[in-house]
């Protein structure tokens, strides 16, 4: 719903879950801000890897490529602009506005602030919502025009609008438009179309053949009450280091000062500084290189240009070695990511597509099988901690196979959302066994059921349970003397 002015936006948040603000940010200071971000991410990525989040980026499925997500740097913008990125009037006041609307009382504050780039060719996240706390607001603007084949965000909205006939709202938007939303609302980052040809800009960040950017380049903002700010503790649980926790507070303390000056209702800078959450990533800052060797990441002979076979080391300590194809993941390849995942196996255009193993890092859990755009999907054997699944995947999750338990249960049948859904078959390891349909895991429907002494159950379930047990259970033995 696109809006241009603090009520009606306020209304907007607070009855469907979100409102767009076409030019909110001005262009000059948006296409400043492009400008800027692109040249210190390709010219300093040793002081980029100081602002990023070492946890994985493609852990859920989400966005994939070389998605990197850096909290706001401190001393890369002119002090006027870094303004205008920490403070924008329209949106805080919509912001407040929402909140009265809500009935929800307070003086909200600047939660943190980032900058997320999306390659080329990224896959669809899976639907999400940032935070279940009905105060926060994630606010995303482009640095550049999002098409529709720059992977524009989504959003679904709430059921007062579904009835208007707009279930889901895509952000193909010009740059410098708000997409104001709450936490609470599921959205997710959509799939990027191919960009043939992509070059360099001469902003650093790359650009296609006719000059259009390849790259979705979005400042991620987020405000919530103080409380709130303590509570989502974002940047502990997104692992980032000392130095971007710092940089954080000090935006924080210089986004309440604005506020203030602009006579608007928000924390004290006092009160957002004092905000403290969990302890910063103390971890060792991957280098960029290995053995020394550096040229924007790349290491050894291969630069990126043309077919060939080489390693690429990100700015979060993350290591491709592998076939490329014009400076793309493409062919065979081992990807290790920094939080110690490791897939090896097939990559086509940067993502992970054909056939490989991907093992994490932090638990006992190994996927082998196949991948379409970097999503699990085709044939596929699965080990964790307690079970193995053989079957079939689709769209990332289980969909078809049989699941068999290390206590000696097997689960067979359709799934759905990681359960037994359709038809189905179960069993025990003393003999006891069911077969029919399931609902959540769950015997439901039709089923036929026997146990280990010999008791069958043929009818309805419901949830788990027998219904008309009594009528229809037949013992063994009186099957046997009718015969």
């Amino acid at each position: 719903m696109h809006v241009s002015d603090v009520d009606a936006a306020g209304r907007c948040i607070a009855g469907c879950g979100f409102a767009f603000w076409p030019d909110a940010f001005a262009a000059a200071d948006v296409d400043a801000l492009h400008e800027h971000y692109g040249r210190w991410f390709v010219e300093n990525r040793s002081d980029v890897r100081h602002y990023l989040s070492y946890n994985s980026y493609h852990a859920r499925g989400g966005l994939s490529g070389r998605r990197e997500q850096s909290v706001f740097p401190s001393g890369v913008f002119p002090p006027a602009l870094e303004d205008a990125a920490l403070h924008n009037r329209a949106v805080v006041a919509s912001y407040l506005a929402s909140l009265r609307a809500l009935g929800i009382t307070g003086r909200p504050m600047l939660n943190w602030i980032t900058i997320i780039q999306s390659s080329s060719l990224t896959a669809t996240q899976d639907w999400h919502t940032d935070a279940p706390l009905a105060d926060g607001l994630k606010v995303q603007v482009p640095l550049v025009d999002v098409t529709a084949d720059l992977g524009p965000l989504e959003i679904k909205v709430r059921p007062a609008s579904k009835a208007q006939g707009c279930p889901i709202v895509r952000g193909t938007v010009r740059r410098g438009t708000a997409l104001m939303y709450r936490h609470s609302q599921p959205h997710r980052g959509t799939a990027a179309a191919a960009v043939a040809a992509a070059s360099t800009g001469a902003a650093g960040t790359p650009e296609a053949a006719d000059g259009a950017p390849s790259h979705r380049v979005v400042l991620d903002i987020s405000y919530m009450l103080p409380s709130s700010v303590a509570r989502d503790d974002y940047l502990a649980r997104h692992r980032y280091t000392a130095h971007a926790a710092e940089a954080t507070r000090a935006h924080r303390v210089r986004s309440a000062a604005l506020c203030a000056a602009d006579l608007l209702a928000c924390a004290a800078a006092t009160d957002a500084g004092g905000v403290r959450g969990g302890a910063p990533y103390a971890g060792p800052v991957p280098a960029a290189t290995n053995d020394g060797e550096a040229d924007d990441g790349w290491v050894g002979e291969y630069r990126g240009v043309g077919n060939g076979s080489g390693t690429w080391v990100d700015a979060n300590g993350s290591v491709y070695t592998g076939a490329f194809v014009d400076g793309l993941c493409h062919g065979r390849g081992r990807y290790t990511f920094a939080n110690g995942d490791v897939y090896e196996g097939d990559f086509a255009h940067d993502l992970r597509h054909g056939r490989g193993r991907f093992a994490f890092g932090d638990r006992d859990e190994v996927y082998e099988g196949e991948f379409v755009r970097q999503q699990r999907h085709g044939r596929a054997t699965v080990t964790m901690a307690g079970f193995t699944f053989e079957g079939l995947y689709r769209d990332g999750h289980p969909a078809e196979g049989r699941r068999a338990f290390a206590d000696g249960r097997v689960h067979a049948g359709t799934f759905r959302k990681g359960a037994l859904e359709g038809p189905c078959s179960l069993s025990w390891p003393d003999g006891s066994s069911y077969e029919g349909t399931c609902a959540r895991g769950l015997p439901h429907g039709r089923g036929r059921s026997e146990t280990a002494g010999g008791d069958v159950y043929d009818g309805e379930w419901e949830r788990g349970k027998q219904l008309h047990a009594a009528a229809a259970v037949a013992g063994r033995a009186e099957a046997k003397a009718e015969l």
